[in-house]
């Protein structure tokens, strides 16, 4: 079963023997695979040994990307978000200011690094209290995403032979990510930064600020051992904003674009009609965005830059990434953004939704009701044919439309 295999996966493991069996048999095949894989890069047999004790295959990480809480409207996702966190995360902010090092020297915002930071660990408060090699395996039986997860095991592997973490106390998310800003093993290598000069990468400790440096570099894709961070960034651009909110003009046609796909500038935006609802950035006159309507063409207008595209590299939910991109926007004293009181729409819906957009031909992605990108290019196609606004929102209608009883 892939990463988009269904919830009740893992309940039917426990109930079935034979499928527990099966399970059980593809588990020790990836170790087994993955422990050849460790040889051959270095790790000693001893290590390897080590990572053993406590290994176990954990069914209840078996669900459907549908059934994650990003996968839900992003409104309520968001507002909750804002609401609940944003005079936590300015707090957070102000009593570390050794963020701000981070930001001249890595260019992204602290404000952004801040809401990475609250999103992914409650700002310390939770980094994850499962065994990372039971989930990395079991993550690895499931083929979740594109993810090399015998990979991630042989970095995990390493992080324990290099001393950086005692095996018994390597534990980490239900995707196996470790520490504060919840880097996966291969990210803790390649981008962990010693930025306090104590000598050790320490992405667990009460001060956070290791755990910021290595996050900065992973969002600008800097390696510690690769050549050093050019001025203006990687894919982080310094100077640069990420969302800006704008205002459609009253009966704005969306046949003459298409949301979330076509970049343009500013100025070129506003000759059609569309406007930003606060003056842009000195540095973002002339750069392309792109227009997003998460809660439909009645709710808020978003202007996305390509910095935006940072968040959804860092998790490919595009309600994560609006939540903590409008996170660090309040952060750094932007207005938050009115949502509309959106209708929720059922795992069981948004599943049913795709297989009828898949029946017609607009639709070739996984059946597992997570609105991802490809879901919302094919609800627009459907919406354009059959004479609505193609915003890309399913909405109960259209629920009921493709699916009548």
């Amino acid at each position: 079963m892939n990463r988009r295999g269904f919830l009740a996966a893992g309940a039917a493991a426990i109930a079935n023997p034979v499928l527990a069996q099966d399970q059980q048999a593809a588990f020790d095949g990836f170790i087994a695979a993955a422990e050849i894989k460790a040889q051959s890069a270095g790790v000693p047999p001893a290590v390897i040994v080590q990572a053993r004790q406590g290994l176990a295959y954990n069914p209840s990480l078996v669900r459907p990307a549908g059934a994650d809480p990003e996968s839900r409207r992003v409104g309520r996702y968001v507002q909750s978000l804002l609401t609940g966190d944003g005079a936590r995360a300015k707090a957070k902010r102000a009593a570390n200011p050794g963020m701000a090092e981070i930001e001249v020297r890595f260019g992204v915002p602290a404000s952004v690094l801040t809401a990475f930071w609250g999103r992914e660990s409650s700002y310390g408060a939770d980094f994850g209290r499962l065994d990372v090699f039971s989930t990395l395996a079991t993550m690895g039986v499931q083929g979740r995403g594109t993810t090399d997860w015998a990979g991630e095991y042989v970095s995990a592997l390493k992080i324990v032979q290099r001393g950086d973490r005692a095996r018994d106390q390597l534990k980490g998310s239900a995707a196996g990510a470790l520490g504060h800003t919840q880097l996966m093993p291969s990210s803790f290598l390649t981008y962990g930064d010693d930025f306090d000069g104590d000598g050790k990468i320490d992405v667990w400790s009460a001060s956070p600020l290791d755990a910021l440096a290595s996050a900065a570099r992973h969002i600008q894709d800097a390696p510690t051992a690769g050549p050093p961070l050019p001025p203006e960034g990687n894919l982080w651009s310094r100077g640069h904003g990420w969302i800006v909110p704008a205002t459609l003009p009253s009966g704005f046609d969306l046949n003459q674009i298409e949301v979330e796909e076509t970049a343009m500038t500013p100025k070129a935006w506003a000759a059609i009609g569309v406007k930003a609802d606060e003056p842009w950035g000195d540095l973002d006159r002339e750069t392309e965005a792109k227009l997003a309507l998460p809660a439909g063409v009645t709710g808020p207008a978003l202007m996305l830059l390509p910095n935006y595209d940072v968040f959804e590299r860092y998790n490919p939910s595009r309600t994560y990434a609006l939540g903590v991109g409008l996170l660090a926007r309040l952060i750094d004293g932007r207005p938050s953004v009115a949502w509309p009181d959106e209708t929720p729409i059922s795992l069981a819906e948004r599943q049913a939704a795709q297989q009828s957009l898949q029946a017609v031909g607009y639709y070739a992605g996984p059946i597992d009701g997570d609105l991802g990108s490809g879901s919302r290019r094919a609800i627009r196609k459907w919406q354009r044919d059959h004479g609505l606004a193609a915003d890309g929102y399913l909405t109960s209608q259209m629920v009921k439309a493709l699916n009548p009883a």
